[in-house]
């Protein structure tokens, strides 16, 4: 079975959220919120919706503060650990990605998603329609304009992604705290965890794949639906290293090759989104190119709420983060 799909729709059944006083509480949801969401589950949604707004985010249109946010995170126990160099370069990245989707400059998003050092070319399954774009307009066909018109393409109508998000927050124990014990062994922890890896992994192999197959498992589908209460299913969609849309020269896969290892920054943040789209969960993983000496993205996905028919339930917004 093919699983690697540009934009890949994965099911996640193991995502579980701790709200002490849920089943005694009865659920009120104000009339006023900001996003198209209430459905005939919007009591089941509403808890993890309230949830995700309640999380303290940090401001992207605050630099300073950003950078202070940044530059305290403890990383999670993993397998590896850090050099001066190699954490300076990844609070870069992590600024980078928060610039990505605030700033509203071209320049900030090619930053985080294509730093340089590498040669990149564009892969995206886009190609042609992003070819013929170009031809209509009169443009040269070449990778920088390719790359501004997949940008533009992916922006479904938004002039750029400036406070698309308007608070990020990546700190592990607050994120525990307000959002309960993140029990899925499916998923990476909160915050940032650190690992070095002797086996090649892709972003979706790693965290996907089993649950594509137990997806199918009736058993499985009849306990979700007996405990709304406690545990939600998550749309989650993403891309990863097989199928990206930027393909870096030399690649990951030869990075592996050379080194017979790949040190790899496993994230995952919580977003604020002001009024334009709710607040979601958003796992990326970076990989370490020792010579260029930058992370380098290599799968990114976030999850929300989005209307599941076989469940009566809504959970997500089509997030735009996706190239």
């Amino acid at each position: 079975m093919k699983r690697y799909l540009n934009l890949l729709l994965v099911c996640i059944l193991g995502w579980t959220w701790n709200m002490p006083g849920a089943e005694e509480e009865k659920v009120v949801v104000p009339e006023n919120l900001p996003w198209a969401i209430l459905d005939r589950a919007k009591e089941k949604v509403y808890p993890i919706l309230k949830t995700w707004m309640e999380v303290p985010y940090t401001a992207t249109s605050d630099g300073e503060k950003l950078k202070a946010h940044l530059a305290g995170l403890e990383l999670n126990e993993g397998s590896a650990s850090l050099s001066e160099e190699e954490r300076a370069k990844l609070n870069e990245a992590l600024l980078n990605l928060c610039l990505a989707f605030s700033s509203g400059k071209e320049e900030d998003y090619f930053a985080f998603r294509t730093p340089k050092g590498p040669k990149w070319e564009i892969s995206s399954p886009y190609l042609t329609m992003l070819y013929k774009k170009l031809k209509e307009e009169e443009k040269e066909i070449n990778y920088e304009n390719l790359s501004s018109a997949l940008i533009e393409y992916t922006l479904a109508g938004r002039k750029s992604y400036e406070n698309f998000w308007t608070g990020v927050c990546l700190d592990a124990p607050t994120l525990e705290k307000h959002l309960g014990k993140e029990r899925s062994i499916y998923l990476p922890k909160y915050g940032i965890t650190i690992r070095k890896t002797e086996q090649f992994e892709t972003f979706a192999s790693k965290y996907t794949d089993e649950y594509i197959e137990s997806d199918r498992s009736e058993e499985i589908t009849e306990k979700i639906k007996e405990n709304w209460d406690t545990r939600y299913p998550f749309f989650w969609q993403c891309w990863d290293y097989e199928n990206p849309s930027f393909q870096e020269s030399p690649s990951m896969r030869s990075v592996y090759k050379e080194n017979g290892n790949l040190l790899i920054a496993d994230i995952h943040l919580m977003v604020e989104r002001g009024e334009e789209k709710p607040p979601c969960p958003v796992i990326l993983s970076l990989y370490w190119n020792p010579e260029f000496k930058v992370w380098i993205p290599c799968g990114f996905s976030t999850a929300g709420l989005y209307r599941m028919q076989d469940y009566n339930l809504i959970i997500g917004v089509t997030p735009m983060e996706l190239y």
